[in-house]
């Protein structure tokens, strides 16, 4: 095996390794939430997040409102500051602007969208209300014929992988929604190798 090879494996492995620990950071999110449901394979229960520690975070408009357009630009040079200014934030009041913000983003590489991928898990662990309204978000938009749906529905897949979200079906009815939209041969052709 070439040099070249062995590094991709390593990185590879490195990225499933990432993805397993936001599933598992994601399972114990919902573990702390009433209401929501927790597969039978997880058995450690994790504490809720002491008040004291919400009662630290920024809620200032000015602070949050810059963020915000931050995620516009979402991108894997942005994951790391984007995700150290998110857990400095207060910023369950504007969940709706935070959706819209990683509705909007370009999207353009799967290193991209892992950090989307980051985003998303760290809201979801932190905000109950987040996954409903990015994944509404998300399904329409992978509906829609344009440059967004490909990174949406893939977005989708990804965040169904790491438990964000934990309904199959969700991202089974958009598939099938685009499906019936373009017809199974266009589909074939559009989705190619990346779904």
């Amino acid at each position: 095996m070439s040099a070249s090879g062995l590094l991709a494996e390593v990185e590879e492995q490195a990225r499933r390794e990432a993805k397993a620990a936001l599933r598992q950071a994601n399972l114990k999110a919902m573990e702390k939430r009433p209401g929501t449901s927790v597969p039978p394979f997880v058995y450690e229960l994790t504490p809720p997040i002491p008040t004291e520690e919400s009662a630290k975070l920024d809620a200032n408009l000015k602070k949050n409102s810059t963020f915000i357009k931050k995620l516009k630009e979402t991108s894997d040079k942005a994951r790391e500051p984007l995700l150290k200014e998110l857990a400095t934030l207060k910023i369950g009041k504007y969940l709706d602007e935070v959706v819209q913000a990683m509705l909007e983003a370009k999207l353009k590489t799967a290193a991209d969208i892992d950090a989307a991928v980051a985003l998303c898990s760290a809201l979801h662990q932190r905000y109950a209300d987040f996954a409903p309204k990015m994944l509404a978000g998300l399904r329409a938009q992978a509906t829609v014929k344009g440059e967004a749906q490909r990174p949406s529905l893939r977005l989708l897949a990804e965040l169904l992988l790491v438990a964000v979200y934990n309904e199959q079906k969700v991202l089974y009815e958009a598939m099938r929604e685009v499906v019936n939209l373009f017809g199974i041969d266009s589909f074939k052709n559009y989705a190619g190798d990346s779904l």
